[in-house]
């Protein structure tokens, strides 16, 4: 895979794609470890710290225009911080079961506009 189109893109788009690659391999990481240690929390926290900038540095990304400069990623990055959110304070509150649902809701929900860039017929802003 050639890092030309990534380097000649816009710096939001660069942040985004390190943070979404950064955020895929901690989420793979804690859905297969084992839950609740030292480690677990820090890469939690890790992975929360990108799910954040990956959702935030979304808004600054138009290449898909649906609803004026907006898309429906624009509303998934809202989605996405509203659930991490309400995962770091269930987990806060002792409330395991509820931010296990949160947070396994979150990882597959920020794959989803991920995979599609790699998928036939995709639409394509930097390849």
């Amino acid at each position: 895979m050639d890092a030309e189109p990534l380097l000649a893109s816009p710096i939001a788009i660069q942040i985004h794609a390190l943070a979404a690659g950064a955020a895929l391999a901690v989420g793979l990481v804690l859905l297969f470890r084992r839950k609740g240690d030292a480690p677990h929390r820090l890469l939690g926290r890790i992975w929360v710290t990108l799910m954040t900038v990956l959702a935030i540095t979304a808004f600054f990304i138009y290449e898909i225009r649906l609803i004026g400069p907006f898309s429906p990623l624009h509303l998934l990055a809202i989605v996405t911080l509203y659930t991490l959110g309400r995962g770091v304070w269930f987990i806060r509150h002792g409330e395991v079961a509820r931010h296990k649902a949160a947070m396994r809701i979150s990882l597959p929900r920020s794959l989803a506009p991920a995979s599609s860039r790699f998928c036939p017929g995709a639409p394509s802003t930097t390849c």
